[in-house]
């Protein structure tokens, strides 16, 4: 599959990619019986009942979709939004997603897919504070690497492992459960931005106006895993997300590395079960590079001083962008072992609450601070 599409054959794949209901291995077993999509187009739905083996009523379904379907105005909305549209037998194809039992027959891409060695990081919407910690320390160490991190911009330990890479001046990719122009969640958006700017991709195989729909994110997940070479889990209950991403990891062939957690936490149920199926226990960086093909190491920083000075470097610059005001109170906290209360930084420093509230959730976004029984301690990532 390696001939170059025609302008006639790209529109009939988007016509058919706009069935999204449809497994894309169905898809490809048409194309194998009928030579192309404009062919498939070009049957009856009794036809692909009979001859593919669908049933009459999916058949008539795929074909009112397809058909209803203008590709045209959706190449020309990709188009406006900084998007293009990638199909299967491109160049640009990602390699190692060529090589999963179900591809995208295309894909929506907004930013830039590089050739790097790729590592995906997921975990709980809902992480504990040791997820955000060890989440944020693992995705910052295979960034200094080299290593690109694949995630799906969802809420908790996505969004960290996104938020991390980007602080570390690393690559990061999004694969997205909706269309591109359907951001999703939609506080996300500053980070969307972000990885785009600092030469990451964000990733759809769903046209652009697809709204998030639940069933929509398993198929999102077997695309992060097939852009890696491994899966980090970190955090999840058994019924996570999280979990989808490591069986799709797992059919595919792939590594899956899982961060253990306290026996007593909801959240590491799911990590703690994959430890016990056979999945290799992460605990630093080095875990997830010795997980890698030799074919993956080609052009990686594996210096380990490199990292650290990496991330002091990162941390300096941090704490370089804070005012006078916010330094003050970072000192403060840094300074205070067993962490700090509200209440005392207004009382040692002298100002107000409202002012002291501000500078504190800057040092939290900037990962620079975490919140822990009440208090405020200087995040381990920043150690």
């Amino acid at each position: 599959m390696n001939k170059k599409l025609s302008d006639e054959e790209k529109l009939s794949r988007i016509r058919l990619n706009s069935f999204f209901f449809l497994r894309t291995d169905w898809i490809w077993r048409f194309l194998e019986i009928y030579g192309s999509a404009s062919e498939i187009l070009k049957k009856s739905p009794k036809d692909l009942a009979i001859e593919g083996g669908l049933s009459f009523d999916t058949a008539e379904k795929l074909f009112d979709k397809a058909l209803n379907c203008r590709p045209d105005e959706e190449i020309e909305l990709a188009e406006k939004s900084g998007a293009r549209l990638i199909f299967f037998e491109d160049e640009e194809y990602p390699q190692l997603l060529k090589k999963i039992y179900d591809p995208p027959l295309m894909l929506y891409v907004k930013g830039e897919m590089n050739s790097q060695a790729a590592v995906a990081v997921v975990g709980a919407r809902k992480p504990t504070i040791y997820g955000i910690r060890v989440c944020s320390k693992l995705s910052r160490d295979i960034a200094l690497s080299g290593i690109t991190v694949v995630s799906g911009l969802a809420r908790g330990i996505d969004s960290v492992a996104h938020d991390s890479v980007i602080r570390s001046k690393g690559i990061t990719f999004a694969v997205l459960g909706a269309g591109l122009n359907v951001l999703y969640p939609r506080e996300n958006k500053k980070l969307s931005e972000k990885i785009i700017d600092t030469g990451g991709a964000l990733i759809s195989e769903f046209p652009m106006l697809t709204q998030p729909l639940p069933q929509h994110f398993p198929r999102r997940n077997r695309i992060i895993s097939g852009l890696s070479y491994s899966t980090v889990v970190i955090e999840g209950s058994y019924r996570s997300g999280s979990l989808i991403t490591a069986k799709s990891a797992l059919e595919q062939g792939r590594e899956i590395l899982a961060v253990p957690g306290h026996i007593d936490s909801e959240m590491s149920k799911g990590p703690n079960k994959l430890i016990k199926e056979g999945a290799s226990v992460c605990e630093t960086a080095m875990d997830i590079i010795l997980s890698l093909p030799t074919e993956a190491l080609c052009n990686l920083n594996l210096d380990p001083k490199r990292i650290k000075s990496g991330a002091d470097k990162s941390e300096e610059l941090k704490i370089e962008k804070l005012n006078e005001f916010e330094k003050g109170i970072y000192k403060l906290i840094a300074d205070s072992d067993s962490g700090i209360v509200m209440d005392a930084i207004v009382h040692k420093l002298g100002c107000s609450v409202p002012a002291a509230s501000g500078a504190v959730f800057e040092l939290e976004i900037a990962n620079l601070i975490i919140m822990s029984d009440g208090k405020y301690k200087k995040s381990f990532a920043a150690n």
